[in-house]
């Protein structure tokens, strides 16, 4: 009887950062014979919803710890493929120490060119260096020294999009300023924790060339046209259309990738003029991007590549595109309609609302276009990319119940209150880094004949408040957040708590679903200060500067409000 011969082990991969598009579209692309592993930094995770993931792993956020996880997976699983789907695990994968296998494995190149890659600033002044055409510009660092701008619009970006913010990574966009006052907010939101390029403002279409390339030489190359882009002013494609690049376009980028002996993939981003004779070099951007739908729609499968790079097979000749010549971002693409209208008279828009925009709408019938993440056979994954659109009604629905059932409870609640019979209250926010303290102590030193409590629903106990958040409410309110540290709601606060208040309609769910029975002693801040304006008062987790201030204010206002409305001793 003849010996049996083993079945050829599946190669395995491991897709990181699966709250990504570009992941999402990674497991859709690699081929069905490989085993698929994906890792999020949380469970709400857009990769998880495709059944072609095996194994669903979470992601640890701490570059040391991710390091000493990942090599316990590798070596557990034997992975065939690591996809960097986002800056954040580049960043942690692109160093030396990273052992080589791993390295090899995520099909990166040298950090000295990640390093250049990653800066705007590098970026910009190799490509001058090499004859490339960019934007004139100047980096400034110092918010005490600015000069004045030389002409409006002026572009005003971060030196590198992902900015490590009280311990983790933030991304801070772009900003495309058309008056001082834009210019300065700019400039306060960045640079206290980055330095900034500001540069000329160049009129034109955004063009990506996206390469593939091996130790040096390019091996695949694939271009897009931006056709709408969000934000208005420029930004990522919602809608974008496969071309054949400028020359000068094409030479640009792969020299610039040539000369950083680059390996893996990227995609070299430019502003190209209306009439395509002129150009400006935007960034690189080194890993898989946001519009990597439509290069394997046209049948340029760039994850692919990295597998057969990785495995060490030949990657092949350049892939022909097929007739997929346009992907949509189904539901941003709403979203640029929309505001395409609402905003049809700026003059920064980088595209105006056509009739031809509609009739671009029937380019499936034929064929012509595919939809970002559409597979038949995955439904399930192109509805929860999709669901966002879809969200915003949900929310309000929601938003509405929940304010009803506050402003309800309030009504019976606001006698004890207005009369000084409630003297124990528990305000609530998701973190208990933000909002609830900060509104914690506010009424505990407007009402000292009250016990206030603050607490949130996070399940890390511990953490301090974030450090420009702290800045802010110091500076505005001054309030002290420096001794704070975050506390999870428990059964025994809530039993504890004649009043309990949160902060927005998100808490009023989560404390409907943690603690039920508890509910009827459940009001917002607004609906406690209803002429204080706004409906809820919203998280300033990570949000810019300006914002954070504004958050701040409307705090004071419905504080203020609150306290003004109770009498006592």
């Amino acid at each position: 009887m003849p010996t049996p011969i083993p079945p050829t082990p599946r190669a395995v991969a491991l897709v990181l950062d699966g709250h990504s598009r570009a992941a999402a579209e990674t497991v859709l692309a690699l081929p069905r014979d490989v085993e698929v592993h994906v890792s999020a930094s949380s469970d709400d995770c857009l990769c998880f919803a495709s059944p072609r993931v095996a194994r669903r792993l979470r992601q640890p956020a701490d570059p040391a710890e991710f390091l000493a996880w990942l090599e316990r997976l590798d070596a557990q699983h034997a992975y065939a493929l690591i996809v960097p789907a986002t800056e954040t695990s580049l960043v942690a994968l692109k160093s030396h120490a990273v052992p080589p296998a791993l390295r090899e494995k995520a099909v990166i190149g040298d950090e000295a060119a990640i390093d250049v890659a990653l800066s705007k600033d590098h970026t910009v002044r190799l490509a001058a260096s090499l004859g490339i055409r960019v934007p004139k510009g100047r980096l400034l660092a110092d918010a005490a020294a600015l000069p004045a701008a030389t002409s409006f619009p002026a572009v005003v970006k971060p030196v590198h999009s992902k900015v490590r913010i009280d311990g983790s990574l933030r991304t801070i966009e772009a900003r495309i300023c058309a008056d001082e006052t834009a210019r300065q907010a700019a400039f306060r939101e960045m640079l206290p924790h980055t330095p900034v390029v500001e540069q000329e403002y160049f009129a034109g279409r955004g063009v990506g060339v996206e390469a593939l390339f091996e130790h040096g030489e390019p091996r695949w190359v694939f271009a897009h046209e931006r056709l709408h882009e969000m934000p208005l002013t420029g930004g990522a494609s919602t809608y974008r259309r496969a071309i054949e690049p400028p020359p000068a376009v094409r030479e640009a980028a792969l020299s610039l990738l040539r000369h950083l002996r680059w390996h893996g993939v990227a995609m070299v981003e430019f502003k190209v003029s209306p009439d395509g004779r002129d150009y400006r070099l935007i960034e690189i951007n080194p890993r898989l991007w946001g519009s990597l739908p439509l290069a394997v729609g046209a049948g340029v499968n760039f994850p692919l590549g990295l597998l057969r790079l990785a495995t060490g097979e030949p990657v092949g000749p350049q892939p022909r595109p097929t007739r997929c010549r346009y992907m949509r971002h189904v539901s941003n693409d709403v979203r640029w309609f929309v505001q395409s209208w609402k905003r049809r008279h700026d003059p920064l828009l980088v595209k105006r609302l056509e009739a031809a925009d509609f009739l671009g709408l029937l380019r499936p019938l034929w064929g012509a276009e595919r939809w970002d993440l559409f597979r038949w056979h995955e439904r399930a994954l192109w509805w929860a990319a999709t669901r966002d659109l879809f969200q915003g009604v949900t929310n309000r629905l929601a938003r509405r119940r929940a304010g009803r059932g506050a402003r309800a409870n309030w009504s019976r609640l606001a006698a004890d209150w207005r009369a000084g019979r409630i003297e124990r209250v528990l305000v609530l926010c998701y973190g208990n880094i933000c909002r609830s303290p900060v509104v914690g102590l506010m009424l505990a030193d407007a009402l000292p004949g009250v016990q206030v409590r603050s607490a949130g629903m996070h399940p890390k106990t511990g953490r301090t408040s974030p450090a420009a958040w702290a800045d802010t409410v110091r500076e505005t309110l001054s309030v002290d957040l420096a001794d704070h540290r975050s506390r999870q709601a428990s059964e025994a606060d809530m039993a504890w708590a004649q009043l309990v208040i949160a902060m927005d309609t998100d808490n009023w769910e989560a404390i409907e679903r943690a603690f039920p029975a508890h509910l009827p002693r459940v009001t917002l801040l607004s609906a406690m200060a209803e002429q204080a304006g706004g409906s809820v008062v919203p998280d300033p987790y990570n949000k810019p500067g300006p914002e954070m201030r504004a958050i701040a204010e409307t705090i004071r206002r419905c504080v203020d409000r609150a306290v003004s409305a109770t009498v006592r001793a």
